[in-house]
């Protein structure tokens, strides 16, 4: 980012570094000042889709969903063919909670673009958030069926027959997922809460901390970690464990759940202990 903007001292208006700026910020998970870099683009060049993507993305990043469809939907005005912000107009329109609308844009993603992982998955999360589980599973084994073993793919697979209650089918795709490309530390996670489903604390475990070792503080692989440290015998372990978690933002529900699990281990006086701490 220092050369780039060394770059931009000699030429303000080099448009591609002031980009990279931008997308160097959203890298950085701060997309408010990626905002500002992007804006800057775009009064170099309006009409740039580069920028104007990326502002989308940005808005879409700080909760500004609204004004993200309007991005979106003006690059697609305009560039109807732009294959990525195809793909986030829907997801902003999954996440305002217009799945009807989504699928709709997402079965015309398939159309387009049959030989593409995105359209399918996109389908499944609209009829996932219709409440269509059964139609999101089926759309993504026969997307696999059709396009071959994809990690994303069987990522989202894993997760509708995890909303599904179907741990033990769940558990077997997200394992497929784990020996293709693309693995990170959300497979590792979604296995972990899998298998705490399944009370296979030792699995738990083991796919939490694999989480982790990607260096992404993640409070929910310290939250799977604890639950599985309690019901071990390691109480102090799995309090200790738990701090980890509330301190990297895991949200304040789960701290009754965290009561009833030492409850259900026979730790009652530290279940007492936790709530009246917290």
């Amino acid at each position: 980012r220092q050369l780039l903007l060394s770059a931009l001292t000699i030429d303000p208006d080099y448009i591609w570094a002031v980009r990279e700026v931008a997308w160097s910020h959203m890298d950085d998970d701060q997309p408010r000042i990626a905002i500002e870099h992007f804006n800057t683009a775009l009064d170099i060049e309006p009409d740039d889709i580069n920028a104007r993507y990326g502002l989308g993305r940005a808005l879409l990043a700080i909760k500004e969903t609204e004004t993200a469809l309007e991005t979106f939907n003006g690059i697609l005005a305009d560039a109807p063919d732009d294959f990525p912000s195809m793909v986030y107009r829907i997801i902003t329109l999954r996440k305002l909670e217009r799945n009807a609308h989504a699928l709709r844009e997402a079965e015309r993603l398939i159309s387009a673009y049959p030989d593409r992982v995105s359209g399918y998955v996109e389908k499944g999360q609209a009829l996932v958030g219709l409440e269509r589980r059964a139609e999101a599973i089926e759309t993504y084994a026969d997307a696999e069926t059709l396009l071959g073993p994809n990690n994303t793919l069987l990522y989202w697979h894993a997760d509708a027959l995890t909303i599904d209650g179907r741990f033990e089918e769940a558990l077997g795709v997200i394992d497929r997922g784990l020996g293709l490309e693309g693995v990170d530390y959300s497979d590792h996670l979604l296995r972990s809460y899998i298998a705490l489903e399944l009370k296979d604390y030792t699995l738990a475990r083991e796919a939490a901390e694999a989480s982790l070792s990607f260096g992404i503080k993640d409070p929910w692989a310290y939250y799977y970690i604890a639950i599985t440290q309690i019901h071990d015998g390691e109480t102090e372990a799995g309090l200790a464990r738990f701090e980890q978690a509330v301190a990297a933002g895991l949200p304040s529900d789960r701290v009754g759940a965290f009561a009833t699990e030492l409850i259900s281990a026979g730790q009652y006086v530290e279940a007492a202990q936790l709530r009246l701490r917290y």
